[in-house]
């Protein structure tokens, strides 16, 4: 007969295998997907165990060790994917991601290999790949809560808090009582894995609730709706306060402070930006204008002299750096070419 804790296994890594196949046919067009699935499947490899004999196929059971310790940092992956706008997945995040596995892998090596007194060097690495697991989570819970006011798109604000997060303290639970304070047991399990199974409800549930695409899809791809005759007039004060009162010069300007300009209530100057002007995220909708400003300043003779700097400071850029990114992949050439080729035409 199965126990509780076995129980609880399966019904969660059958509701991993559903997301899987709920998300199999957008996998093709979304890397962000990919990276979710991913996370997934490398959290059900990990309940395997749980309640299937792998230890008999040693090869087996290495590889799933092997998935189980880069669970935190396909997370972090996952979580720079989904929350971070125009972040790109880099080589040294991909680094950085495998750091845990590629810790412990010279322990695991010389534990399957039957070399002689690797307990320490297991005790070694595992304290080192423990310190890098709780850096992956709190970076990865920092990265889907930093932008979180700034995230026009309202289910997957949702999404933010109440998926992600608890995302992150399930795994902080799996991870501090075992490693950090040696806590085992079949409560503890059982904990953990009813948890689970209500995180992976959740998932299920906002999944089916929200359109897919609210959260993993980019902005171009979502149809917009009809403008009312009242949503108009607010996207007219909108703008008026970006194209007149220049608001998107100012430092630190907030969605609410926008909102209180504009007279218009928060949740719905969100539902303007998002739905109708197309925007996901609140400085993308800023850095329009300003990239706009400065682009129209570069044509002009008179300012054939004023250095570019100037003007994306001017325009409510903090950096140069910061804005070269946004105008680059606005118009694919530096702010440099798109004035000498402008000058020449």
């Amino acid at each position: 007969m199965t126990d509780f804790p076995t129980f609880l296994a399966i019904s969660a890594f059958a509701l991993m295998i559903m997301v899987l196949v709920i998300l199999t046919p957008s996998m093709r067009d979304s890397q962000q997907v990919r990276w979710y699935a991913l996370l997934m499947l490398s959290a059900a490899l990990y309940l395997l165990p749980a309640f299937s004999p792998i230890s008999e196929y040693p090869t087996l059971a290495f590889f799933i060790a092997t998935v189980s310790n880069l669970i935190p940092g396909i997370f972090l992956l996952t979580s720079l994917s989904l929350f971070s706008d125009r972040q790109e997945i880099k080589y040294w995040h991909l680094g950085v991601a495998a750091l845990p596995a590629i810790i412990l892998l010279p322990a695991q090596i010389a534990s399957v290999s039957s070399i002689e007194d690797t307990s320490s060097l297991y005790f070694s690495a595992r304290i080192a790949a423990l310190i890098a697991d709780i850096g992956l989570v709190t970076y990865a819970l920092y990265v889907a809560m930093s932008n979180w006011r700034n995230d026009l798109v309202q289910a997957r604000r949702m999404i933010r808090v109440a998926v992600i997060s608890a995302t992150g303290l399930y795994m902080f639970l799996v991870i501090v009582p075992g490693q950090v304070f040696a806590v085992h047991g079949a409560w503890l399990t059982s904990l953990q894995m009813l948890l689970l199974c209500a995180l992976l409800l959740s998932i299920h549930y906002f999944l089916f609730k929200a359109n897919v695409s609210s959260l993993f899809e980019p902005p171009q791809q979502q149809s917009q709706p009809i403008p009312s005759a009242i949503d108009n007039e607010d996207i007219a004060v909108i703008e008026r306060a970006m194209s007149d009162d220049k608001l998107y010069r100012q430092e630190g300007l907030t969605i609410a402070s926008l909102a209180s300009h504009c007279q218009i209530v928060e949740y719905k100057l969100r539902q303007l930006i998002n739905g109708q002007l197309g925007y996901r995220n609140f400085n993308d909708f800023l850095n329009g204008y300003r990239v706009k400003e400065v682009s129209l300043r570069l044509l002009l003779a008179e300012e054939a002299k004023t250095p570019i700097l100037s003007m994306a400071l001017d325009a409510g850029f903090r950096s140069l750096s910061s804005f070269n990114k946004v105008f680059k992949a606005t118009y694919q050439m530096t702010p440099s070419e798109y004035r000498k080729t402008q000058n020449t035409d």
